[in-house]
């Protein structure tokens, strides 16, 4: 569930934005994996982020992309894409990130490897556990993510969600400080969306939760594992961050606990869609809901769309 976030992007950023500083692309609408909690089931075309609207992301005036889906490196094809957005975003100052299941990477260059901020791959599971979770070979995906670095990936971090399936299998989550040197390894909530598709997971309770992080030793001896939560999270939950900070310091994990209780908008993240459509983050993870939550961005009708855009959800958010 990072994507709205842009995954661990949202890690590097202060809060009170005033511009457009992150976009989070998806660039097409087909995945390799069949994932319980996936809200990016999108009823939208087949295909891939067209020539138009990649000459206005190469183009527009943003610091950070970061490609976030459907599976942006689904094959050659995808890759080759990303590789092209990543390298005309560079004569543009702007760095890149993608945000990946792993299986893919082999698709990647040497030099697009060497060329990124970061990646992120979505495990959701360990050793013991992401087989029969995320439907694919766990041994594959640990060697993808070390031929990655070794070919010059300059940083790889591991992303999870926790829900009803996977909240007693953390220790084997944490499994995956066996296959490389993670910077982060974020733990996020599922939450429910409005989707195109049928999602077979279901929330835990955020209190329980923590409980569940506390009890894990594998969890506990590695800093560089968090438990982000944000205002959704807490909203379904139906607690207040006072709560589960203060929970948190009674377990003991408070500085493993990432709270981002503002709007990523609020980050200066947006989203943009293949087809299209600019979203605040947080109605992004409603792909049900694009068309009518979302900005139409129609290359060529003026300059600098994705900025504009931005600027007037900003505004939209002060007037209501």
């Amino acid at each position: 569930m990072a994507g709205a976030i842009a995954g661990t992007t949202i890690l590097r950023l202060s809060h009170g934005a005033e511009r457009l500083r992150v976009l989070a692309l998806t660039v097409n609408n087909a995945c390799n994996l069949s994932c319980p909690h996936c809200y990016l089931q999108y009823d939208g075309p087949e295909g891939l982020l067209p020539e138009d609207l990649a000459n206005v992301v190469a183009t527009d005036s943003f610091d950070h992309l970061a490609i976030v889906g459907k599976e942006p490196l689904l094959d050659r094809r995808s890759a080759e894409l990303c590789a092209e957005l990543a390298r005309d975003a560079a004569t543009t100052g702007k760095t890149t990130s993608l945000i990946s299941n792993g299986i893919g990477l082999r698709f990647l260059s040497d030099q697009t490897l060497r060329s990124l901020s970061y990646i992120d791959v979505s495990f959701d599971g360990g050793p013991a556990t992401y087989a029969s979770y995320r439907r694919g070979s766990y041994e594959k995906l640990a060697s993808s993510v070390k031929a990655a670095l070794d070919r010059g990936l300059r940083e790889i971090n591991a992303l999870h969600v926790i829900n009803a399936k996977t909240i007693d299998h953390v220790d084997d989550m944490m499994g995956v400080t066996d296959i490389a040197p993670f910077a982060h390894i974020m733990f996020s909530p599922y939450l429910v969306t409005r989707n195109a598709g049928r999602n077979e997971a279901s929330p835990v309770g955020l209190l329980r939760m923590l409980e569940r992080f506390a009890a894990t030793r594998r969890f506990r001896g590695h800093p560089e594992a968090i438990l982000l939560i944000d205002g959704l999270h807490l909203a379904q939950g139906a607690v207040s961050a006072e709560e589960v900070m203060s929970c948190a310091y009674h377990l003991g994990i408070a500085s493993q606990l990432v709270m981002i209780t503002g709007d990523p908008l609020d980050y200066g993240i947006m989203r943009l869609t293949y087809d299209g459509w600019a979203l605040e983050p947080h109605d992004s993870i409603h792909p049900s809901e694009y068309h009518s939550r979302g900005a139409r961005i129609l290359p060529g009708h003026a300059r600098h769309p994705l900025a504009r855009a931005f600027d007037l959800m900003i505004e939209r958010r002060r007037a209501a």
